[in-house]
């Protein structure tokens, strides 16, 4: 009975190795990442400073011309520049079907492929389902990359380990000292010179150490999501085993303790979940998606019209800001086009931009909304194609009003949309360095400028104009620092920006703000203006019963203020009828 028990033992000992070879290798992929990233980063950087003068491919080469002498020029000095990166062109062909040119120029996948034998397979993905996921691929881009110093025989010898231990082992079981001596190899690549300074390598290496002396160490995974095994993976190995189906049992409840499921996993489970419910619930489920999608179509169109400043996935304000402009653009019923024309002939005739002014409640806010919001929407249109980012201050809202904000999505905009002068923020050592601190740009807003904007573009050229907005600029107070911090550095700097952009910024008629932006052109909205008052009076026609007379009445009674006149109308509607007794006399009434 004694050895009974033992063997049993044992075989659960090595279950536990051939899972912890398992997660050693899912970590060993993850010590190599920042390596990885660095050796491509390079490489991308290298080619990029050779062929900035090109413009970006529009056609993806490499997918759509099979005959390479029909590549563009761009794909064509790619390719060129690539395969000099080659250890060794006579072993092996890249095959450029299964690569995306397109992307060469911003995505470390897409060049990573052109190394990689298996390129554009992902083959046999331990943590995911990136090319650059997979043990053995990132042994092949290895070996293949020539700027890559990892003894070969190193690389070989990982590759062989993966496919003798995991790869082709059918029974999973590997005895202790097997185990040990995979995680010896798995740590002497994550100890190479280039590879161990780098953090990601550093914190696997630790783990690796532990995991190789004792098991238990698994348990430290169960707070780690990037070391545990997807579930479809741990079906895939389960169902490739041969061995007998108790065996197979200890083996799922062993491994389903350290594996996590994907997101496209979850969401199979409940929509089975959800099928499984009665097919009246459905209909009536069904019923209300119809409903609220005809009553939020409009919101729906209005988010495709307005531009997004997302640009990263990180940062969560210009959610408030975007939502804030299509609110004020929802409300906007009037397409005033003689504004946009007005703004358009200025901006042609300013080298640096325009400043608008008017009194509160004239609508500046609202015009902005309409060139944010304008993409299919003449005139605003035209100004929209221009645009390239924007700022909204609000006044009490510091979030709004920091001006680190603006820089960080200026970047992050042109980077996103203009590749061609964006890589020169992005490749710019100190240009990043402030955009992934949490604190530079914040601390000094002003240096922050210089070293992100202004320095990487200082000799750069654009063919089109990129329009930066700024809306209220009088409201930018920031409440910790009691000063309007972002009108000083407008001040400072909005002559040095390259001749290819320009600003539109709003304000209330200020002294002060027309002092300290004198270099643009000014433009005052005068609200007694003729143009004015018969937007006003199209308005109330649209938004009341008043009759003629009576709307005469009422807008010369608001002052010819638009912000009023919409108020007013917003609460006489409601609570009455909009006719002529109970129009104010004046704005004061």
């Amino acid at each position: 009975m004694e050895n009974v028990v033992q063997n049993i033992e044992e075989n659960l000992d090595q279950y536990d190795n051939f899972i912890a070879v398992y997660i050693a290798l899912i970590a060993t992929i993850e010590g190599l990442q920042d390596y990885t990233n660095s050796v491509l980063n390079d490489v991308r950087c290298n080619i990029y400073k050779k062929l900035a003068y090109l413009p970006n491919c529009r056609i993806n080469c490499s997918k759509t011309k099979r005959n390479r002498d029909n590549w563009c020029e761009t794909c064509e000095n790619w390719k060129i520049e690539l395969e000099l990166y080659l250890r060794d062109r006579s072993k092996y062909r890249i095959d450029w079907g299964k690569i995306n040119s397109i992307d060469w120029f911003n995505s470390n996948e897409e060049v990573s492929k052109c190394f990689i034998k298996t390129s554009g397979h992902v083959g046999h993905a331990l943590s995911g389902f990136s090319v650059l996921k997979d043990i053995g691929n990132l042994m092949s881009f290895f070996e293949n990359l020539i700027t890559v110093d990892i003894d070969t025989t190193k690389l070989k010898a990982v590759a062989h380990l993966r496919n003798k231990y995991f790869g082709h082992n059918y029974s999973a079981k590997i005895n202790s000292w097997e185990k040990q001596e995979c995680i010896d190899k798995l740590i002497d690549i994550l100890n190479f010179p280039s590879v161990g300074f780098h953090p990601s390598a550093q914190l696997q290496i630790r783990f690796l150490t532990q995991l190789r002396e004792s098991n238990t160490a698994l348990d430290s995974i169960l707070n780690r999501p990037t070391l545990q095994i997807p579930v479809s993976e741990a079906r895939r190995l389960e169902n490739g085993l041969q061995v007998t189906d108790s065996t197979r049992t200890q083996l799922h409840q062993r491994l389903q303790r350290y594996t996590k499921p994907s997101q496209c996993e979850d969401n199979n489970v409940k929509v089975a979940s959800k099928l499984s419910i009665s097919i009246f619930f459905v209909l009536c489920i069904l019923l209300v998606c119809v409903i609220y999608f005809i009553g939020n179509n409009s919101d729906k169109k209005i988010e495709e019209d307005c531009l997004s400043i997302e640009h990263d996935g990180r940062d969560s304000v210009w959610k408030l800001v975007f939502e804030h402009v299509k609110a004020i653009y929802r409300e906007s019923t009037i397409q005033r086009s003689w504004i946009a024309n007005r703004i358009e002939t200025m901006l042609s005739s300013s080298d640096i931009g325009v400043l608008i002014t008017a009194e509160p409640g004239y609508g500046k806010s609202t015009i902005v909304s309409n060139i944010i919001c304008g993409r299919y929407s003449k005139p605003w249109s035209n100004l929209y194609k221009s645009l390239i980012s924007y700022h909204i201050c609000r006044s009490g809202h510091d979030l709004y009003n920091d001006p680190s904000i603006f820089i960080n999505n200026l970047a992050g905009m042109i980077i996103k949309h203009v590749p061609s002068i964006g890589n020169l923020i992005y490749y710019d050592d100190t240009a990043m360095e402030f955009l992934e601190s949490e604190t530079l740009c914040r601390d000094d807003p002003f240096t922050c400028m210089e070293s992100v904007i202004l320095n990487p573009l200082l000799e750069s050229s654009n063919n089109e104009t990129l329009l930066i907005i700024i809306d209220a600029i009088d409201e930018c107070d920031l409440e910790i620092k009691k000063q309007n911090v972002f009108l000083k550095i407008l001040m400072r700097y909005v002559r040095k920006f390259p001749p290819y952009f320009k600003f539109l910024v709003t304000s209330r008629y200020l002294g002060d703000v027309q002092n300290k932006l004198r270099d643009l052109k000014h433009i005052h909205m005068p609200t007694r203006d003729e143009y004015n008052r018969r937007d006003i009076h199209q308005y109330v026609i649209d938004n009341s019963d008043m009759s003629e007379q009576e709307v005469i009445k009422f807008v010369d009674g608001t002052n010819k203020n638009f912000l009023f006149a919409k108020e007013y109308l917003l609460q006489c509607t409601k609570y009455l009828s909009c006719v002529s007794t109970d129009v104010p006399e004046s704005i004061y009434y």
